[in-house]
């Protein structure tokens, strides 16, 4: 009994032994394992937060970008269909020019009207210069058509310069309605200027002299110049289109991506 008593006595304290062992591995573990995930989730937060804060600087800077690439390509086309509005109507008045009767006024008078009528003092002292030497009106009459040919192609080289100095901005509808514009305006004011000036100061038609490349330019001018008005309305249309409300959320889509 005594070696019965000493075997259940010894596996009892086996058992408590083991209870114990298995209740402080089981909590040892059981801390690990938990010190592990909590590390392993601080460490993936971390991670989310370092991944979150450089998705939203790269979702600002595409916004920044974007912002000012809208802003700029708003201004750009404003100023793209204002030259082309200035530069349209003054090639359609080119080459009606109405003179006064110079031989009827005072030298002071015509001093004053060719101050009003043109811009650089040079060419202004020129003409009196000229007209005073020979009493010949037709020196006052070449130097404003020349003045005013100048101007009205300076309006016309603001529409082409700022067209291509902004070119990268514009879509192939806006290009492919503006870009002609340009040819078509270097082709009236060529011919126009010429008719100008030969109607202006010589006081005849130039259709008269019977050169096959002037008539056939002069055929082509209203036919150019309807086509300026047409392509006009259509780089206004094509640019209300772009610059909705649609346009801008298409455009805006590029910002997420």
């Amino acid at each position: 009994m005594n070696i019965l008593n000493e075997m259940l006595k010894y596996v009892g304290q086996t058992v408590v032994v083991v209870g114990i062992v298995v209740f402080l591995l089981r909590t040892y573990f059981k801390n690990l394992i938990t010190h592990f995930f909590k590390r392993e989730l601080a460490d993936y937060q971390h991670n989310l937060s370092l991944i979150t804060e450089e998705q939203k600087f790269d979702y600002q800077r595409k916004l920044q970008d974007f912002n000012l690439y809208r802003t700029q390509r708003h201004e750009s086309y404003r100023v793209l269909y204002k030259n082309a509005i200035t530069a349209v109507k003054n090639v359609k008045k080119m080459g009606n020019h109405q003179f006064p009767n110079f031989e009827s006024m005072t030298d002071d008078e015509i001093f004053f009207y060719l101050k009003k009528e043109m811009v650089d003092e040079i060419d202004i002292n020129e003409a009196l210069r000229k007209y005073g030497e020979s009493e010949d009106t037709s020196f006052l009459k070449t130097s404003l058509a020349k003045a005013k040919a100048t101007v009205i192609i300076k309006k016309i080289e603001e529409f082409e310069n700022h067209y291509r100095e902004n070119e990268l901005y514009y879509s192939k509808e806006i290009i492919e309605t503006a870009k002609p514009m340009i040819d078509i305006f270097e082709q009236l004011t060529k011919i126009l200027a010429l008719q100008s000036i030969t109607n202006s100061v010589f006081d005849f038609d130039i259709n008269d002299l019977g050169i096959s490349w002037i008539e056939e330019e002069l055929s082509k001018v209203e036919d150019n110049k309807n086509e300026l008005e047409a392509r006009l309305e259509s780089l206004k249309s094509a640019i209300v289109n772009e610059l909705s409300i649609g346009e801008y959320e298409s455009i805006s889509k590029d910002v997420t991506n």
